[in-house]
């Protein structure tokens, strides 16, 4: 019995050992989850903010730039609209002398199948600018002839990665649009400092890395249906399978051990024409340190829980053989002399609960104790008449 007890016991609290470090596990497993969730949360939080801000500081800019854009554009016009017929024959000098005189980087024409068929920026020539997208399709197709200049965000070329700010216009019954465009980092970098360019294309977001526990990197991409340009490293791109997975949900995260990079998608800050879809953020996290903190709590919960529980063990055996096993003997010793016949044998139990009580009703000749062929001897209650005689 009292083997029985103890592996009885023993198994009751190696379950319970198990199972509450498995509960316990689960709960710190769902605890960091919701942890790193929130810091993922508040990293894109904290982005989109920043690029409120960016957007802000190059308000300015690119009013400047508009004003120039909008005084060289008409003169674009004037100068190669003139004879359609010659427009994709216009040598290249021209084109490049054309575009320091008005102060731009570049000149453009563009047909009414939205192709380049004339620039100074040899890459862009013969791109059909309508596979950008089919929004931008529609608004080009939607200038030609309209006599209005529309100046457009700032965005990166589609075929170069190169940070550009683009002007449209065309005159009333054209069909074709005149274009110009100027490189962002230059002309700060000529207006304002090199300072500045290196401050808002690198230090502003950096800061963030600082700022984030967790977060190691950050890269801010320009994507549409044919680029996918890094806003700070126009050599690098994000990957074609990544920007697929974002026309199709808000973020995809990659799992590497303890380091995750999550990419998700964000709008442009203003609705005005801009051949981004959307922008993609890309975030690197290292949750090294929070694995070796929860695997620590976790250890540490496992090890309470077996302590804890070999310490319940010990005590409820300690009870267990005080309470019931030792009493349990002294009955069944004095049952087994009574039956070969010490019948002055006493029974003293202390107590109030079962044994005692049958003690009690040993003591008063309640119960007949016979010899047997067992050690333990037959016992019955006298008082029952049915049981007497057996």
């Amino acid at each position: 019995m009292r083997r029985a007890l103890q592996l009885t016991l023993l198994s009751i609290f190696l379950t319970s050992a198990i199972v509450g470090s498995i509960i316990g596990w689960v709960s710190v497993d769902r605890i960091t989850e919701d942890l790193i969730e929130r810091e993922l949360r508040t990293a894109h939080a904290a982005i989109n903010e920043k690029f409120k801000m960016f957007d802000v500081l190059l308000r300015r800019e690119e009013e400047v730039m508009d004003k120039r854009m909008a005084n060289a554009v008409p003169v674009v016009a004037a100068r190669l609209l003139a004879s359609p017929e010659t427009i994709s024959k216009i040598p290249q000098e021209t084109l490049q002398a054309l575009s320091k005189e008005i102060g731009v980087d570049n000149v453009y024409v563009i047909d009414k199948n939205t192709v380049i068929i004339a620039t100074d920026f040899e890459p862009d020539r013969g791109f059909e600018l309508g596979k950008i997208s089919d929004g931008f399709r529609g608004f080009l197709q939607g200038m030609i002839g309209s006599g209005k200049f529309i100046p457009d965000r700032i965005n990166m070329s589609s075929k170069t990665g190169i940070l550009t700010k683009y002007g449209y216009y065309s005159p009333k019954g054209s069909d074709h649009i005149a274009e110009v465009s100027i490189q962002v980092r230059d002309f700060l970098a000529k207006e304002r400092s090199p300072e500045f360019v290196d401050f808002l294309f690198k230090s502003f977001f950096n800061d963030l890395v600082h700022a984030q526990e967790f977060l190691t990197s950050l890269d801010i991409h320009m994507v549409n249906g044919v680029a996918r340009f890094s806003l700070f490293d126009r050599n690098s791109n994000l990957p074609e399978t990544v920007a697929k997975g974002l026309y199709e949900q808000d973020r995809i995260t990659e799992k590497s051990g303890s380091s995750w990079t999550v990419f998700s998608k964000l709008t442009p800050v203003e609705t005005r024409l801009s051949t981004a879809e959307f922008l993609a953020i890309t975030t690197k996290f290292d949750f090294f340190d929070l694995a070796e903190r929860v695997q620590y709590v976790i250890a540490l919960l496992v090890g309470m829980m077996i302590l804890a529980s070999a310490l319940a063990y010990v005590i409820a055996v300690r009870l267990a053989t005080r309470y019931v096993i030792d009493r349990v003997e002294t009955v069944r010793e004095g049952v087994a002399l009574i039956s070969e016949g010490e019948y002055s044998r006493e029974l003293v139990i202390s107590g109030q609960d079962e044994i005692n009580d049958i003690c009690k009703l040993l003591k008063n000749d309640k119960v007949i104790i016979c010899p047997t062929d067992t050690i333990w001897g037959l016992s019955c209650n006298v008082m029952s008449e049915e049981a007497t005689r057996k």
